[in-house]
Order: C-alpha cells, then structure tokens, then sequence
C-alpha cells in the first residue's frame, strides 16, 4: 500500500477553511480542468454514507470512473473519502482530509492517501512512475486554488 500525505497552511480561520471543503462543488472546484472532472447522478449533501459517480479524463479522452463513499464526516475536524470496493480505478483508496486551526487566522489542512494499484509488480511500476507524480500535482493545485480562494493576507 502506497501511502502519501500532503499539507497545506492557509492564512484562514479553521470553521470557513473546513466550511468551504465541505461540498462536492468544492472538489471540482479543487480538480484541475485538465482533468475534466464531472459527477454522474445527483450531487447529494456531502454527509457520512454519501456516495459520488466522480468521471475523470485520463490523457483528455480516457474516462476514468471513481464510485466514493464518504466514511468519515466530522467537520470541523475533516472527513473521509474511499473507493467503494471494485467501483475505481484503484484496488483500494481513501483519503483522509483533516483540518487543525493554527491560531485565529490560519489553518493547516493535512491530506492523507493511502491506496492500491491492482496488477500487482505491473501496478507498483505504473505507481513510480505515473500515479505518484499525478497525485502530487493534484494536491499542488488544490492547494494553489485554496490559498487564492480563501487566503487573507
């Protein structure tokens, strides 16, 4: 299992930066547009037991499909997100996205992935050399869109 944890500080009081993550909207929001990410079905109340289609372009023509389950929700604390088994790309993923108020005025947000690739030594070998760096980028510029859109210094 691939384990890889991302931190973030924004100069935003703890309640608005758990606040804003805390839709679905956001996660569009917070995808790279290269990604063309959409949700399939309707986009019910971010909640414990919540359940989203998530569609992705791989290389701008391959869809990629992601069926995830919320399993945590514990704002303003953070939340949990993982592949229902079978229903993604990966043999198992969750995410875990925590917040901890700093001070009055800014919060770190900690994310943490842990997944599986399937295809065994084959999957391992795609995971060093593509997925890492893919997921990497991803929390790159959900940060960047973050800080710009709650950042108040």
């Amino acid at each position: 299992m691939t384990i890889l944890r991302f931190t973030c500080t924004v100069n935003a009081p703890h309640a608005a930066v758990a606040e804003y993550h805390s839709t679905v909207d956001t996660l569009f929001r917070l995808t790279p547009p290269s990604m063309h990410a959409r949700l399939e079905g309707n986009a019910v109340p971010m909640a414990e037991g919540a359940v989203y289609h998530i569609v992705t372009k791989q290389f701008g023509f391959l869809p990629i499909h992601l069926h995830s389950q919320i399993t945590k929700f514990d704002l303003p604390r953070g939340f949990q997100d993982c592949q229902l088994p079978g229903r993604g790309p990966f043999r198992s993923w969750c995410h875990t996205h925590e917040f901890s108020g700093i001070d009055a005025g800014s919060t770190l947000i900690t994310d943490t992935v842990a997944y599986d690739l399937p295809f065994g030594i084959l999957g391992q070998f795609v995971d060093v050399l593509f997925v890492r760096r893919q997921i990497s980028v991803l929390f790159n510029y959900r940060y960047k869109v973050t800080r710009e859109d709650l950042d108040r210094t």
